[in-house]
């Protein structure tokens, strides 16, 4: 399952969310050769960050601020401040949270290489005592599955006007 050739590590870190990426600096800083796994990372400034920051609460906290934003514009009259011809720009409200969450994962992506760890593209799972398989994200279907990051959970939604 590996696609790069064998590499030896001290560390190697398999997902590059919070836990991971600080994980993998705080190894590197104690001068051991790191290495951190993610499925994400095919496209450089791109991938890094993990669940969170590209698909859960990042993303969500942009755009609750920009609905939160609209929010208070419709009601500052009741403030004492008049506005008119508010609107919601859904396309806007998307470029500011894709801005968002580049600029995060290149920020990690930026700390991987200050602290000198390296960036292996690709799903890891473990393959016996001190090994780590890495191959592509599709490879990981199985009955068998040990992932390190956040599994799809279903939510119930109660709407509020």
């Amino acid at each position: 399952m590996s696609s790069t050739p064998s590499a030896s590590y001290d560390v190697v870190v398999i997902g590059s969310g919070p836990g991971g990426y600080v994980a993998a600096i705080r190894a590197a800083q104690l001068g051991l050769k790191t290495a951190i796994v993610e499925k994400d990372a095919k496209v450089p400034g791109v991938g890094l960050g993990g669940t969170c920051l590209h698909r859960g609460c990042i993303p969500t906290k942009a755009m609750l601020k920009s609905a939160t934003l609209f929010d208070e514009v419709r009601h500052a009259a009741d403030f004492g401040v008049k506005v008119s011809g508010v609107e919601l720009d859904f396309d806007a409200v998307r470029k500011f949270r894709d801005k968002v969450v580049i600029k995060g994962a290149r920020g990690v992506e930026y700390l991987m290489k200050k602290n000198k760890v390296d960036i292996v593209p690709g799903f890891g799972r473990l393959d016996g005592p001190g090994r780590v398989a890495v191959g592509s994200p599709r490879a990981r279907k199985s009955s068998r599955r040990r992932a390190f990051s956040s599994p799809p959970v279903r939510l119930r939604a109660t709407c509020r006007s």
